[in-house]
């Protein structure tokens, strides 16, 4: 029931959205990418850790202490904070690599963004073909049934041709409104990760293979600059900074007192330097958390260039599978199914056929075609994937 009201209405809103729907074009829907929600929130980050590496680099502040004991007697002292040199470095060292580890997040987001916003993209030409194809059948079938039926009437066929004429027709109908919905879906979610207030038309036909799916052909995946894989490796060395930013907070950091003081009319002039003694702690607990840190960004590591090793994997086997199929119907498969088709179409015809192999043959055409067309939209979804993975590394945010 919840799944019938759901269809219902996307069926609504196609029919209420779809007069005002404007074609789309590949280039417009990839350059709405900058208004996209999570690609903002990638930019505050950057911002964000811009504003980290300011804060880095800021030195403490002073403080000053006003004493007035009796009339006769006051002071005045100034304490000045200092770091050692150790303690600034790793800590300015950690804030820029994490300004770099941002710019690879987000370069890849914007890889990933992208790649979904053309997937959906061509989700729509693809569900587009596949209408088409229905409705051919179905289009196909009435006219069959319509034939038929008139045979039975004037006594030249048998009841059980229209029978199943009618019961291949009915089911040529729910797969052609299947295929519908299933478009409709397809825009309603493109217009959803774009946020437009219609559903959009594409005007984009399948290109032909780009260029660089001649890496699927190699045994090496281009993975060594991915940005994923160079988080990775920032992350682990800021995980270092941090570890040495630890070790080195165990040397006391001194805070440097100057100050004067008058009492009963004579100056006085003091000069000193403040240490905390680490004698109940030496801040093992913090170095040990950040060894720990070091270990789990080592491992992450290691386990980003596995994973990315086997998403290359299984998006060149993805793709030689497409490949394979789609040249197979292109090589002969599918012009032998259009020619059965019209032998067995001139057979019943001519009355040299039952309606049986008429339908076999058309069913065995149709299937051929919703698989050359899913084999073409396969091959181009894993190309998708493998430019996604093998593209260089794009400027930093």
């Amino acid at each position: 029931m919840k799944l019938m009201q759901m269809l219902s209405s996307l069926a609504g809103f196609a029919l209420i959205s779809g007069a005002q729907a404007q074609p789309l074009a590949l280039s417009q829907a990839l350059s709405l990418l900058d208004q996209h929600p999570q690609w903002q929130e990638a930019q505050a980050k950057i911002e964000q850790a811009q504003a980290d590496q300011s804060t880095a680099g800021q030195y403490l502040n002073p403080s000053v202490e006003l004493i007035g004991e009796t009339r006769d007697k006051q002071s005045i002292a100034f304490y000045q904070p200092l770091e050692t040199p150790d303690v600034r470095r790793y800590r300015q060292a950690s804030a820029d690599k994490g300004l770099e580890f941002v710019s690879y997040q987000t370069n890849w987001l914007r890889r990933q963004l992208m790649s979904q916003i053309e997937r959906l993209y061509y989700q729509i030409a693809q569900r587009q073909q596949e209408l088409a194809l229905a409705d051919e059948e179905l289009a196909l079938l009435t006219q069959l049934k319509r034939a038929v039926s008139l045979r039975v009437q004037v006594g030249e066929s048998p009841r059980y041709e229209q029978v199943k004429a009618e019961a291949e027709w009915l089911t040529s109908k729910s797969r052609q409104r299947v295929a519908n919905q299933q478009y409709v879906l397809a825009r309603q979610q493109l217009a959803e990760k774009l946020a437009l207030n219609t559903l959009p038309e594409v005007i984009q036909t399948l290109p032909s293979e780009p260029q660089q799916c001649v890496f699927a052909k190699s045994d090496q995946p281009p993975l060594a600059h991915h940005p994923i894989t160079g988080a990775a490796q920032v992350s682990l060395a800021q995980s270092q900074d941090n570890l040495g930013y630890e070790q080195a907070q165990v040397t006391p950091q001194p805070t440097i007192i100057l100050g004067t003081e008058n009492d009963m009319g004579i100056d006085r002039v003091k000069l000193g330097v403040s240490l905390p003694l680490p004698l109940w702690h030496q801040r093992d607990g913090q170095i040990a958390s950040a060894k720990a840190k070091v270990s789990q960004s080592r491992a992450q590591l290691n386990n980003v260039e596995r994973q990315l090793k086997q998403d290359w994997t299984k998006a060149v086997l993805n793709y030689q599978i497409a490949d394979g199929q789609s040249k197979s119907f292109e090589s002969g498969l599918l012009a032998e199914a259009q020619a059965a088709f019209h032998v067995a179409q001139a057979a019943y015809k001519y009355g040299e056929r039952g309606i049986l192999d008429y339908i076999d043959a058309q069913r065995t055409l149709a299937s051929v075609k919703r698989g050359y067309v899913n084999s073409q939209f396969e091959r181009h979804y894993a190309c998708i994937d493998i430019i996604q993975l093998s593209s260089p590394i794009e400027d930093k945010q």
